[in-house]
């Protein structure tokens, strides 16, 4: 990946910063060496209010995502909670085993069944 020079001081990090033109009284985002000042580039000045409208937009997306993922934890802790159980995408024999033992309140309710917990 290439690296971006300041032509003038061969510096390699740069910043934007408002600059007011002589003789107008608005401002523009422009680019610059942040060493030595030497202007690089010009944004357009809308480009700083669409920068700011997407971040928010990503900030409200990540929340509704943050909500979402929580939801599923709660979701999943109830379904444990339920049945004692951890529930992993698929119930094994031995879980169901052990499951059907803890609500019929015996040994075993399934004949011949190897009790291994």
């Amino acid at each position: 990946m290439a690296v971006s020079t300041c032509v003038k001081c061969n510096g390699h990090s740069f910043e934007v910063v408002l600059f007011t033109p002589i003789g107008d009284n608005r401002k523009l985002s422009i680019v610059q060496c942040s060493s030595c000042g030497t202007p690089i580039g010009m944004m357009d000045p809308a480009t700083g209010l669409q920068i700011e409208a997407l971040k928010a937009q990503v900030a409200a997306i990540d929340d509704r995502l943050s909500r979402i993922a929580k939801a599923l934890q709660d979701s999943r802790r109830g379904a444990i909670g339920e049945s004692g159980l951890e529930y992993d995408g698929l119930w094994s024999n031995a879980a169901l085993l052990s499951k059907n033992e803890r609500l019929a309140g015996s040994e075993s309710c399934v004949p011949n069944a190897v009790n291994i917990f």
